[in-house]
């Protein structure tokens, strides 16, 4: 009896010891914001608060220059997947849009999804396609200021393609690696919508997050926010899909894309950008003016298909 109760306590010590092992590294990487190398160095996050906490104010640009005459795009939601969306051959013409990171009414989020969102800038280009799908989708707002505000739901119909928009860095400055895992493959396509019910207008305090634009002077704007005119779907480019660490967040990255103006003009802004994608980013950078604000991209949920883990405890409008 006296050798078999020695026999249990050493493996319960060796228990401890190896779940002190395990334990003890992860603590020290949940403290600084990243998983274990192991895990492939991203966020410690889910999906729905990395989502829930990007916004984008999308300025109107001169200048610029197309990458590639044309794309063939992959749709990644699960929730377009489902009904059926194949992929679709897009001709890219002119640059349109450099869409960058805010936040709306002083409420930033978490340092951990800080330290993301604050690097997803993307360059819009005008597309199209010879065949639109179509389908009638219910967009849910998931960031947490207008959820606050009270905007409901809306039953949009998702009609022909409009743009592409790729990550893109600014001034030469790219992120940090671990976050350039996930930045580098933001892409998303954006459908012209037909709401069934009209947005009143309103009223948002907008603070730019990108430290480039923030050291050049631009860190606040004050904008009138309309219609929305776009919902943006997530999606690789000729087949090459993201990593599978990264697909778990990129693949829920929705946006509804609202008309918005400041009501005070600015001077024009000049960028240089260079790409971020691993399929672009050999291309030369190219110079830019950066103009007003246009668009306003909210995070939205699709059919009442959330981002997994957090976002399944929050209920929709």
């Amino acid at each position: 009896m006296k050798k078999r109760g020695q026999k249990l306590m050493y493996l319960l010590a060796g228990g401890i010891l190896i779940c002190l092992a395990v334990w003890l590294p992860v603590k020290s990487s949940v403290a600084q914001g990243v998983l274990a190398p192991a895990a492939g160095i991203l966020p410690v996050m889910t999906p729905y608060r990395l989502v829930s906490n990007l916004d984008l104010a999308c300025h109107q640009v001169e200048g610029g220059q197309t990458p590639v005459r044309s794309v063939v795009i992959n749709h990644l939601n699960p929730v377009l997947q489902k009904m059926g969306f194949k992929e679709q051959r897009a001709s890219l013409g002119r640059l349109e849009q450099l869409c960058a990171p805010v936040v709306k009414n002083e409420v930033f989020p978490p340092k951990d999804v800080m330290s993301f969102v604050r690097w997803i800038d993307l360059a819009c280009y005008e597309a199209k396609t010879e065949v639109n799908e179509s389908a009638t989708l219910k967009l849910s707002h998931l960031n947490p200021v207008l959820r606050k505000m009270g905007l409901p739901s809306q039953t949009v119909k998702m009609a022909r393609l409009d743009q592409v928009c790729v990550p893109v860095a600014k001034n030469g400055v790219t992120p940090p690696d671990n976050v350039r895992r996930l930045v580098e493959h933001v892409d998303v396509a954006c459908y012209e919508i037909y709401p069934e019910s009209q947005t009143k207008p309103f009223n948002l305090h907008l603070t730019h997050l990108n430290p480039i634009f923030r050291e050049m002077g631009l860190t606040e704007e004050k904008i009138v926010v309309e219609t929305p005119e776009h919902v943006c779907v997530p999606v690789a480019k000729n087949g090459k899909m993201p990593p599978n660490e990264v697909l778990q967040y990129v693949q829920w990255i929705d946006f509804s894309k609202y008309a918005a103006y400041t009501p005070n003009e600015r001077k024009p802004i000049p960028l240089t950008l260079s790409h971020l994608n691993p399929q672009f980013v050999n291309f030369d950078r190219f110079k830019i003016e950066v103009l007003g604000i246009d668009q306003l991209a909210v995070p939205v949920a699709k059919n009442g298909k959330l981002p997994p883990d957090l976002g399944d405890k929050i209920p929709l409008q």
